[in-house]
């Protein structure tokens, strides 16, 4: 199991939801941090491994032939080679792993397309999708054919080559893949940094909206690379003099310290602990983006670091499917040793700076015992006991795995205990929240979609809404980041429904692989988790989130973001949010109808 440690808390959560738009993350990377959230800036590599590259519409693409033998320079300045291909080279100080499979520079002097718009190149290097075993996921020194076999393929090719033309931090004006070529591994470290040569042809390629594959552009460009060197930073391990701790490329010198003792800071001894104490306060349940289940709980006086931050410890339960069940849990042997391979995982964050999206040391469970006295039975609340040692640590950022610091910090905590079991509240009651996330009301219907619930949660009322026109998109409107799936359009509406001198916007958010033609079903859904969410918010403090309706998308361009789609009957209502994101209908509160039956990007003719 493979994690990825980030951290993004939830003030800037909330912000990049409702003002930017949020993504979604892969479960086996979820966040482990507190109040975990998504990172919605396009500062990763535009990988198009999910078969969604980063790539936009070319309306005015050149359709002429590129393979005029002309080796002259290009009427841009750029050279072509015999074959009519752009020629280029990357500037290697920006070169760079960036995800484990993943490295990312930029074309020197930008040359090709517009000058002034950066072009980004990109070598993936998934060979884990031939390996007999899931665990042999690094790259391997050898020489590799870049348009033979499944390197053909988009969607499976094992080493594959990008370049993105004219990115301007959403889309690309063009996308080339390769066609042909050498990629030469001459070395590869632990980390999985590279060193070696590349030569290739690259052609202008779309994306399949059906198979999600390649298709070369008829009569597009291509571009070359010839016998670039290139080095990530290939690291040789240093463990001279030392009989534990790092090795400064990932790895570990010597077989390490065990049971009590850990390693001194000059990495030459093994010694006892010297651990301090501490207290938490009270243990609560949280919830993220994907439904998961977590435990999350402060340091009482904030002792660690600073006294002016606060200190987060969270639990987090991996495994698919998870199930908490009564009984002992040992937090130091077995996969709990490591945080690559935890199911049951302790992580303490010194002096969360929420302001900044910052935290200092981080700390991993080196022994002791969960004790879960009772489950309440479906549910991840519980109630229990613990006493456990938590050290120093750091986290590879690609594969989660932990590593003690030397002569790190440590802390010792001492017959910790918990309830997190909620007992519903519904006495008199027939509808609205029951205090525990869930329903009052038969079955925990409450009111369903037709009817409101009123302010004292005694009856179900007729909803009395007011109605809203959307105003037609603009390019300004929207942002698009179709790596990561993530689609925001800002909507104009009328008539503004708080301050009349503040102007209003809807915000249609879209997360995912939309689907064409699918009926999007708003009922039931929430703000944490929904793939197609309707948002407002009156004069920046009374949040509206939808409540039913349907939508459908036909079409939807993933690339470029361009979509038409159908409305009925949408209805959003005010809500309140907790601090996991999720969304909890205000009774008695207000409500808004869109009276559009269809709306488009761009806006229709």
């Amino acid at each position: 199991m493979k994690k990825n440690l980030a951290i993004s808390l939830f003030f800037l959560l909330v912000f990049s939801i409702v003002s930017c738009g949020g993504g979604k993350k892969d479960p086996d990377t979820a966040d482990s941090a507190p109040d975990g959230g998504t990172d919605t800036d396009d500062t990763g590599p535009d990988t198009v491994s999910d078969a969604d590259p980063d790539s936009g519409s070319d309306d005015d693409a050149d359709t002429s032939p590129v393979n005029d033998g002309d080796h002259s320079p290009a009427p841009d300045g750029s050279e072509k080679n015999d074959e009519g291909c752009y020629i280029f080279t990357v500037d290697g100080s920006t070169f760079s792993r960036y995800y484990r499979d993943t490295y990312l520079g930029y074309v020197k002097d930008n040359i090709l397309g517009d000058k002034t718009v950066e072009d980004k190149f990109e070598i993936d290097i998934f060979q884990s999708r031939d390996a007999a075993s899931s665990a042999e996921i690094a790259s391997h020194p050898g020489t590799y054919d870049l348009g033979s076999g499944s390197n053909k393929s988009l969607l499976n090719c094992t080493e594959c080559v990008k370049v993105f033309q004219d990115h301007d931090g959403k889309r690309a004006k063009k996308n080339f893949l390769q066609e042909s070529g050498t990629l030469v591994i001459e070395q590869v470290d632990a980390d999985n940094d590279i060193k070696g040569r590349i030569t290739a042809k690259l052609v202008e390629i779309t994306i399949d909206p059906d198979t999600k594959e390649a298709e070369r552009v008829e009569g597009g460009d291509c571009v070359a690379i010839e016998n670039w060197a290139f080095d990530t930073g290939v690291c040789i391990p240093d463990c001279n003099g030392k009989v534990c701790g790092g090795d400064g490329c990932g790895g570990q010198c010597g077989e390490g310290c065990s049971g009590d003792l850990t390693c001194s800071k000059d990495q030459r001894s093994c010694v006892p602990f010297e651990c301090g104490k501490i207290t938490f306060d009270e243990m609560k349940t949280h919830i993220n983006e994907f439904d998961d289940y977590y435990y999350q709980a402060s340091v009482s006086g904030n002792v660690i670091g600073s006294t002016e931050l606060e200190d987060i410890m969270t639990l987090h339960f991996y495994g698919e499917p998870y199930t908490l069940k009564e009984g002992a849990i040992d937090l130091g042997n077995g996969g709990n040793a490591n945080y690559e391979t935890c199911t049951e995982c302790l992580m303490l964050y010194e002096d969360v700076d929420f302001f900044n999206n910052e935290y200092g040391r981080i700390f991993f469970q080196q022994s002791g015992e969960l004790v879960f006295e009772e489950v309440k039975e479906g549910s991840f609340e519980s109630r229990g006991h613990a006493s456990f040692r938590l050290v120093e640590v750091e986290i590879d950022d690609y594969t989660g795995e932990s590593f003690p610091v030397p002569g790190g910090g440590c802390y010792e905590v001492e017959n910790m205990t918990w309830d997190t079991i909620c007992i519903p509240q519904c006495e008199g009651k027939i509808c609205g929240n029951d205090g525990c996330g869930g329903e009052c009301g038969e079955n925990g219907e409450g009111c369903g979609k037709d009817l409101a619930c009123s302010a004292d949660q005694r009856s179900c009322v007729e909803w009395n809404c007011e109605k809203i026109a959307l105003g037609d998109l603009t390019e300004e409107d929207v942002s698009i980041y179709p790596i990561d799936g993530i689609y925001n359009y800002m909507y104009p509406i009328t008539p503004n429904i708080g301050d009349p001198e503040k102007a209003e916007t809807l915000q249609l958010d879209l997360r995912g692989n939309i689907q064409e033609k699918r009926p999007y079903r708003l009922y039931g859904t929430n703000f944490r988790s929904s793939d197609v969410s309707f948002v407002l918010y009156e004069d920046g403090t009374t949040l509206y989130f939808q409540h039913s309706g349907t939508v459908t998308f036909d079409p939807m361009d993933l690339n470029t973001g361009a979509f038409e789609a159908t409305l009925d009957s949408i209805r959003l209502v005010q809500v309140t949010l907790d601090e996991d994101l999720t969304s909890t209908p205000v009774p008695g509160g207000k409500c808004i109808e869109i009276t559009d039956t269809g709306t488009s990007y761009p806006a229709s003719e």
